[in-house]
């Protein structure tokens, strides 16, 4: 099979696969340990995966919650692998209203590869808080360089098949600036987190 130069084009449709596993080491730490697959060339390539570590800590305060993450990442480009380190902090601010909570994730990633560089991310996301189903809406953008350099809105639901296992579908369209050109990719994505 001969490998595409570019599994990324302007209104490509892809399909990426998240498999998460979480749970509490301590009364307030939680581990998590996530692999995702991201499938592009209107999925009929792999063309990007991770693994990402993360510990998060909920404070005190029921709003505020911090943590560190690391995040190695292969992505195909020019026909050759490349990989990337990604140390990062995170900070999650969260309030509830009724049924609806309001989440502002924010994390500082700094990116080791070709040319290291530091980057932004903040994605707000309202999701209500039903027992079984909870749909959401949410937003992320990142600011690398100063400029913003990506968007990402989506909107899906997560749904509770046992205690431990929390399926989640969405839809997501995400536009990234590329030498000076914005490039839109169209994602469907199921993530299945496991919870212990």
């Amino acid at each position: 099979m001969i490998m595409p130069i570019s599994a990324q084009k302007d209104g490509d449709f892809q399909f990426w696969d998240t498999t998460s596993l979480e749970g509490k080491l301590f009364q307030n730490v939680k581990a998590k340990a996530e692999q995702e697959l991201r499938f592009g060339s209107g999925v009929d390539y792999l063309y990007y995966h991770h693994t990402d570590l993360s510990f998060l800590w909920q404070t005190k305060h029921k709003w505020l919650i911090v943590g560190s993450a690391y995040r190695q990442v292969f992505e195909l480009k020019n026909s050759q692998w490349k990989k990337e380190n990604r140390p990062y902090l995170a900070i999650v601010l969260k309030r509830n209203i009724g049924q609806l909570n309001i989440e502002s994730r924010n994390r500082l990633e700094r990116r080791f590869k070709d040319a290291s560089s530091w980057r932004y991310r903040n994605q707000v996301s309202l999701k209500h808080s039903g027992k079984r189903f909870q749909p959401y809406v949410a937003d992320e953008f990142f600011i690398e360089h100063g400029n913003l350099s990506r968007n990402r809105l989506s909107s899906g639901f997560s749904f509770t098949v046992t205690k431990n296992i929390k399926p989640e579908l969405y839809y997501m369209w995400q536009t990234s600036k590329k030498e000076n050109v914005w490039v839109d990719f169209h994602i469907t994505s199921i993530k299945v987190k496991l919870e212990f």
